[in-house]
């Protein structure tokens, strides 16, 4: 009978690889003197679309660190220059990454990430139904109960669509507020700018980390023969497959798995 393996969430983690949110946060962080570096090495190195993974120094609990980053420029040649052009064309202007930057958010759980993004979509209701009319001819920040505040002054720096007097409003100012495009324009605009966050997490799954060649295996993994893989791991599937078969093809046995 067929041993079966059931990866889930944690996998990754427990390989000590940097697939947390906060990790990509690290990375756009310190994505200039990267991208700067990147460049300048990638020049004088071509893209190989086929190589094989390198060791990078995350720290002990799998977080990616400066000297990580140092590695990947050492090895620009494992990463596609296009990939990362798009990757910084998307960190340059995203909506949602300026929100996370500019809130100090440092959650690293997949729930609690998802959980902020449903928390501004909350206060954006909030906002035009109804409690900034009580602050027509006042100062804003007098009026409004200040987490609400503060999220208008966040939404304010991160998307071009909201722009709210946060001085002294006026009763006009409300009402085009509340009656015009604004509303629309921007959950057009962050509708848009998740779909590039998406795209933005998935080149940093593809072009970072599953390039880090794993320092942390389970014997019971690699002791396994002829199995079956059932993946629940749905954020980081790709990079738990890797790690998995990756351990299971040092026993020189045969495999096979399934994706679900």
């Amino acid at each position: 009978m067929q041993d079966v393996l059931i990866i889930g969430n944690g996998f990754d983690l427990y390989h000590k690889l940097p697939t947390r949110y906060t990790d990509f946060l690290f990375l756009v962080r310190n994505w200039d003197s990267f991208y700067r570096e990147y460049t300048n090495n990638i020049k004088n190195d071509s893209y190989k679309r086929d190589h094989e993974q390198i060791a990078v120094r995350v720290d002990d609990y799998g977080k990616l660190t400066k000297e990580a980053l140092e590695d990947f420029v050492k090895n620009a040649s494992t990463i596609n220059p296009e990939r990362i052009d798009l990757l910084n064309d998307i960190i340059s202007k995203n909506a949602w990454i300026k929100y996370f930057m500019k809130s100090g958010y440092e959650k690293e759980g997949w729930i609690d990430f998802e959980a902020e993004i449903e928390k501004v979509l909350v206060y954006i209701e909030r906002i035009f139904h109804g409690e900034i009319n009580q602050a027509a001819g006042k100062l804003l920040s007098a009026t409004l109960d200040p987490d609400l505040f503060n999220m208008i002054k966040l939404l304010n720096e991160s998307t071009n669509s909201l722009q709210i007097n946060v001085g002294v409003i006026s009763e006009m100012e409300i009402r085009s507020l509340i009656f015009g495009e604004t509303k629309k324009k921007l959950l057009e605009e962050l509708h848009l700018a998740l779909n590039d966050l998406i795209e933005a997490l998935d080149i940093y799954l593809g072009e970072f980390v599953e390039n880090i060649k794993p320092w942390v295996y389970s014997e019971q993994i690699k002791a396994l023969s002829s199995i079956n893989i059932l993946n629940f791991n749905a954020k980081w599937h790709s990079v738990a497959l890797d790690v998995a078969l990756g351990q299971i093809s040092k026993s020189q046995k045969p495999r096979k798995f399934k994706e679900i």
